[in-house]
């Protein structure tokens, strides 16, 4: 279960964030490290949720992913926790020269949102969580949003016979 497991999580960055408020250096520590991996588990666990709810669809995932509610820089919410997912899954293996990469475009996107490299994982959920306390439970409701507009999208999409 999602919620399950991002509750886990929510446990583990609220000790490690509990921790760094302690220490006089947590970055030292990488105590904001640690967040970081934990996030990105939460990212990725998202990400594969939002599979699971195309699966079969027959609609493209670029479509997919411009649906549901915007942020106020007007990038879906669902494509910023889907590149978030790709950029921890790959970050280390991306070629950051390359032209025309994933890697290129999904580190544009990152800072579109985050702002920053340093610690972008945590800067995006505390983008998603409108700064309210840092917490990946806090995103379900943008899921649940995004797959009941999918849901209507899809069913709009079977009915006039257009798989896009």
């Amino acid at each position: 279960q999602l919620t399950e497991l991002l509750e886990m999580l929510d446990q583990k960055l609220s000790s490690l964030i509990l921790e760094s408020n302690k220490s006089e250096d947590p970055d030292a520590l990488g105590l904001y490290d640690r967040a970081e991996y934990f996030i990105g588990i939460g990212f990725v666990a998202m990400q594969q949720y939002i599979a699971d709810t195309m699966f079969n669809s027959k609609v493209s995932k670029k479509n997919a992913l411009n649906l549901g509610n915007k942020s106020p820089k007007g990038i879906p919410y669902i494509a910023i926790i889907n590149f978030a997912a790709n950029w921890w899954k790959h970050e280390a293996e991306w070629d950051w020269f390359g032209e025309g990469e994933i890697g290129q475009q999904t580190f544009k996107d990152v800072l579109n949102v985050s702002g920053s490299v340093e610690y972008p994982l945590s800067n995006i959920l505390s983008h998603l969580c409108a700064e309210n306390e840092l917490s990946l439970s806090l995103v379900i409701p943008k899921l649940e949003s995004w797959r009941d507009e999918f849901i209507k999208y899809r069913q709009n999409q079977c009915n006039n016979n257009q798989y896009t």
